[in-house]
């Protein structure tokens, strides 16, 4: 089995969102384990509602990351992912995080995620589901520590269970 890790973020009826994804997830994998919930402030443009997120951690056989984000596609538009301008806000985002803890390039699609390591909202729940020493596999640092860099980033964990 192939361990793939998806971030989920929504800063629009973001609580109902986040669960509507959730599901959706759990139906295509029903093995997702999924990280505690936080919220946090928008960091690209601002000037906007503050996001929940979350991170997946799922286990594929014989699924490719094309096939896994063909599928996280369909769920961002079947929750009417559609911001108003790059990086505004969405009632979903589902990034590829991680495949199997190696480097790949798919068209525009980096993977590892290219700011996932500068990312707080991605690291802490991250650290849950992960052996924290796992190394970043563009960056060649632990994930623990790449997360303590990013502390001084706003990231409250809520009561909210996927």
């Amino acid at each position: 089995m192939i361990p793939v890790y998806l971030g989920i973020g929504s800063n629009i009826d973001s609580e109902s969102n986040i669960r509507q994804c959730a599901e959706h997830i759990r139906y295509i994998w029903p093995n997702a384990i999924f990280s505690k919930v936080y919220l946090t402030k928008a960091q690209d443009k601002e000037h906007q509602e503050d996001f929940l997120n979350a991170v997946v951690k799922i286990e594929v056989e014989n699924k490719s990351p094309e096939e896994i984000i063909k599928r996280t596609q369909q769920i961002e538009n079947r929750l009417r992912k559609n911001p108003p301008y790059p990086k505004g806000p969405r009632t979903i985002d589902i990034d590829l995080l991680l495949y199997n803890e190696k480097k790949i390039t798919i068209g525009n699609f980096k993977i590892p995620h290219k700011r996932m390591h500068l990312r707080r909202f991605v690291l802490e729940p991250l650290c849950e589901l992960l052996n924290p020493a796992t190394l970043h596999p563009t960056v060649n640092i632990p994930i623990i520590d790449l997360l303590e860099k990013t502390k001084e980033q706003p990231c409250t964990e809520t009561d909210i269970v996927l």
